[in-house]
């Protein structure tokens, strides 16, 4: 009987020793539409400018760069926006100024963005050179004499202002001097008629100069008394009449 009992418990043993082996662990249930290897979405947190305000003049362009954080942010592209196309565009965050005024450009990465203030001032360069070419025409200005040889350049709106003969400009600081002289061998470069009366454009003028040029006849133009910065004044060998000692508090230097 005992031996039955044992024989009994060992087969029941084998069989259930048998049958959680065969049924194994449970597996947990899959999502055939997960990925495990697919990455969270991480969003962008913010952007910056690295100016928040620029001034330009017409014409010139200024770069701005654009900050996204965090930089490992899943999508870090950024879109450029200006509010006034007519005053400044923008282009992969290159800023022209077109027309004077104000616009925003904005930066935008994810929901995030980022602004900067532009302001367009006029072309002070094409406000110059509008201002002499008045002068150049009034003075027979296609006549001057030039020399090639110093490569003179007439005058033109499209030359730029520092290749003018007997022009200074330094476009940083605005200064501006004429200075009209007579060439090496004496010969005159040959302005004729009165000044014209349209220096009161030109306040960025210091220093006006001319030397042996009789066909320059009248007197200095009212407009003169609105160069609040020139600093010299010398007028040589004319036809101008009147002229005074002193004009505006500067010396004018005569013969």
């Amino acid at each position: 009987m005992s031996g039955n009992l044992k024989l009994f418990k060992t087969i029941t043993a084998i069989l259930m020793v048998s049958f959680l082996v065969a049924c194994g662990p449970n597996e947990p249930e899959t999502n055939p539409n997960t990925n495990p290897s697919t990455p969270a979405t991480l969003a962008v947190a913010s952007v910056s400018l690295d100016n928040n305000s620029i001034e330009l003049e017409q014409g010139d362009t200024e770069t701005l760069t654009a900050t996204v954080e965090p930089s490992v942010a899943t999508d870090k592209t950024v879109t450029w926006s200006t509010s006034d196309a007519s005053v400044a565009t923008v282009n992969d965050g290159t800023v022209t100024a077109v027309g004077e005024g104000s616009a925003t450009i904005t930066a935008t990465a994810g929901n995030k963005s980022a602004t900067c203030t532009v302001t367009v001032t006029p072309n002070r360069e094409l406000l110059v050179k509008t201002a002499l070419m008045k002068f150049y025409n009034a003075m027979d200005g296609d006549n001057w004499i030039t020399d090639n040889y110093n490569h003179r350049q007439k005058w033109d709106l499209e030359t730029p202002l520092n290749k003018w003969s007997w022009v200074e400009w330094d476009k940083a600081t605005g200064n501006l001097k004429l200075d009209f002289h007579e060439w090496e061998n004496g010969e005159i470069i040959g302005l004729k008629g009165e000044l014209p009366d349209c220096f009161d454009e030109l306040p960025w003028l210091t220093y006006f100069a001319i030397s042996k040029e009789p066909g320059i006849t009248g007197v200095l133009p009212p407009s003169f008394n609105k160069l609040k910065n020139l600093k010299e004044l010398r007028i040589y060998l004319s036809s101008m009449t009147g002229l005074p000692d002193i004009f505006s508090g500067i010396p004018l230097e005569k013969v």
